[in-house]
């Protein structure tokens, strides 16, 4: 056999993926004698790194459900906090501008997925404070998990005069220097994909010391140029797969593939395994951090 029988192939490695953050590529040296031999050689290769792909993601999968510590790009990430009581807590970036920037947090997730209860927890942890001016809009403002909110002002409806408010807001800080903190809080509000006010709020208003919550049960229901600058995204269940995939591939395509998923079948199972029971899934765009948690209800 002449140095010339030989043949480097490419192979895909679900474990260097993972490791090299979405570079799997792996070569390998076969020599042969005759033609035959190579495509024997390199089916048989092929079929060995794809067994050996096959372990290693159903080994992942079992580390993540165990609760044990996995490694990427050199960080560590409880992955399977489902099994821990939720100690959630959003980074804010309210230490920019000297304090006086506001935040954009958005909760993506179906009814009866505990929604309400994140927002509730949020608020109370993070922005109950004297100082911060909190205007909650729900059609279930009125309900009982609403009440133990106080110092808050509510409305059941998003129109005209919410819009002027929220511009008030924005004209007393522009003449004040950011001095006052506000937060207005979207739960379940519809119609809001083109409505100028609410894309205003989480592209610019922040630059105004404004926070804004909003919770939605489609991601496609805000504007593509909003999904990006969001500072804090949750994602919660969602009732069918086809709204999986649509919050995978506006959100977390990149993230999961990190993970060591390489195809939607795979994100998409373990979407499910991670929001069910009131599982949640929180994402820190500007630093790609993604933590997991369960509300304990």
């Amino acid at each position: 056999m002449s140095d010339n029988n030989r043949y480097r192939l490419t192979l895909y490695s679900a474990q260097k993926a993972k490791e090299h953050g979405g570079r799997g590529n792996t070569s390998v040296m076969i020599k042969y004698n005759t033609p035959e031999e190579k495509q024997r050689k390199i089916k048989e290769r092929k079929e060995l790194q794809k067994k050996r792909n096959k372990e290693w993601k159903e080994q992942y999968m079992n580390d993540v459900r165990d609760g044990k510590p996995i490694e990427i790009e050199q960080r560590v990430f409880n992955i399977s906090t489902p099994k821990v009581k939720s100690t959630l807590r959003i980074k804010l970036d309210r230490g920019l501008h000297n304090g006086k920037s506001g935040d954009t947090i958005l909760l993506n997730a179906s009814a009866k997925s505990g929604k309400t209860t994140l927002i509730k927890h949020i608020w109370s942890k993070q922005f109950n404070k004297k100082n911060i001016i909190t205007t909650l809009f729900s059609p279930s403002a009125h309900i009982p998990i609403f009440r133990g909110m106080t110092n808050v002002l509510k409305s059941s409806t998003f129109g005209k005069q919410g819009s002027n408010y929220i511009d008030m807001q924005r004209y007393i800080n522009q003449h004040t220097s950011n001095r006052y903190k506000f937060v207005n809080i979207f739960d379940d509000v519809i119609d809001i994909r083109y409505n100028n006010t609410l894309n205003r709020a989480i592209l610019t208003d922040r630059n105004s010391n404004i926070s804004t919550i909003i919770s939605l049960q489609y991601c496609r229901d805000l504007a593509k140029r909003s999904r990006s600058s969001v500072n804090n995204v949750l994602f919660g269940h969602l009732n069918t797969n086809d709204d999986i995939e649509q919050t995978i591939q506006a959100f977390l395509k990149p993230h999961f593939r990190k993970l060591g998923m390489t195809n939607m079948n795979e994100m998409v199972d373990f979407y499910n395994r991670m929001t069910a029971n009131y599982g949640w899934i929180y994402l820190k765009p500007a630093t790609g951090e993604l933590t997991f948690h369960r509300l304990t209800l």
